[in-house]
């Protein structure tokens, strides 16, 4: 390759006036910059920046072409110069792929570890989540055992309300217990009252050397194959008075003559009685007919029984072979003195006399 003759323009003279010259627009331009704020002159100072910045790169350009012109170039060394630099790239490049390689190795294990760890959190959260559903889940057992419960509780209320009104009931049972123990206690007490009456009673009208007289038994029980009912005589029934008045006092009636007459003193409370002594025994020592009696004591009188009933038929009348079938006689009136005195005390106290169910024996 021929080299170019040199260029007279590319003297090194012109070369260096060009660089003095856009040197000192630089430092024209440099100072105006600083020193005016006219706007005029800061757009010509920028103007003439930039010419001497045009012609330092014209003049520096022309010289590295010139530099390189006159080297004449050979082609061992380009060759050489060709497979250094190649050698060179080549290995840039390598080093640029390994690095690349390595960044990239370090991204993904950054990114790997960020995103187990991110996972690790997210199980962490999904396993304290599940526990607290587990909680969850057993409170709502629980809770299920405590409705079931409160469904017991329920019965057993249930229950305890049938239970107040069965105390409540047990309150009016006992109230009725305690006013039927009251009348009870006050029917035995007059039963007593009634039963002392009537032996203090007994005991003033027994007249002497009267034969007892006792209800003649039937000569057969039962009836008949006829379909007529035997004739029992019927008993006579003192109705006591509906008014209660105080109590007379005993006063002896005038009647036969007796052994010896025995009055009884006027009766008392049932609490004023001895623990020794039972509720119906008389406070006198009127005769007995119980089976401890002595044998020395006296024949119980008729009038010491304890009804006032009069039979109508005699013990001497007793042996009649069959009772007879004729329409039943009324009883005859009783016109004993003493069993008037006694309706006529029954009717003041007010009091029913106790039947046939106390016989004051053993």
């Amino acid at each position: 390759m021929a080299r170019r003759p040199p260029d007279p323009a590319g003297s090194p003279r012109l070369r260096t006036a060009g660089l003095v010259l856009g040197s000192l627009l630089a430092v024209a331009a440099t100072a105006v910059v600083f020193l005016t704020e006219d706007a005029r002159v800061l757009r010509i100072t920028v103007v003439a920046v930039a010419w001497a910045c045009l012609l330092a790169a014209v003049a520096a350009g022309r010289r590295s072409a010139r530099d390189a012109d006159a080297a004449p170039p050979t082609a061992p060394d380009t060759t050489a110069l060709e497979a250094e630099l190649r050698r060179a790239y080549d290995a840039e490049l390598e080093r640029e792929v390994a690095a690349r390689q390595r960044y990239e190795l370090e991204l993904e294990n950054e990114v790997r570890r960020e995103a187990e760890q991110s996972m690790r959190r997210e199980l962490d959260a999904l396993r304290s989540e599940l526990a607290g559903l587990r909680e969850g889940l057993s409170g709502i057992a629980a809770l299920r055992a405590e409705v079931a419960a409160v469904g017991a509780l329920r019965a057993d209320l249930a229950g305890l309300t049938a239970l107040r009104a069965d105390l409540a009931e047990i309150g009016g049972l006992r109230a009725d217990v305690g006013r039927l123990r009251a009348e009870l206690t006050e029917q035995l007490t007059g039963e007593m009252r009634v039963e002392r009456l009537v032996m203090r009673t007994q005991s003033v009208r027994t007249p002497a050397g009267r034969e007892p007289l006792e209800p003649a038994p039937p000569a057969w029980g039962g009836e008949l194959d006829t379909g007529w009912a035997a004739q029992v005589p019927a008993a006579t029934v003192v109705a006591p008075a509906v008014a209660r008045e105080p109590e007379p006092p005993a006063r002896p009636l005038p009647l036969p003559p007796v052994p010896v007459p025995v009055h009884a003193e006027p009766a008392g409370s049932p609490r004023e009685w001895p623990a020794a002594r039972g509720p119906l025994d008389p406070a006198d020592a009127a005769p007995r007919r119980r089976h401890t009696d002595p044998a020395g004591a006296s024949a119980p009188q008729p009038a010491e029984q304890l009804t006032v009933e009069r039979p109508t038929v005699h013990t001497a009348a007793a042996g009649h072979a069959a009772p007879s079938w004729a329409a039943p006689s009324p009883a005859a009136e009783v016109d004993d003195v003493g069993s008037a005195r006694l309706a006529q005390i029954l009717a003041e106290s007010g009091v029913r006399p106790g039947g046939r169910r106390h016989r004051y024996r053993d």
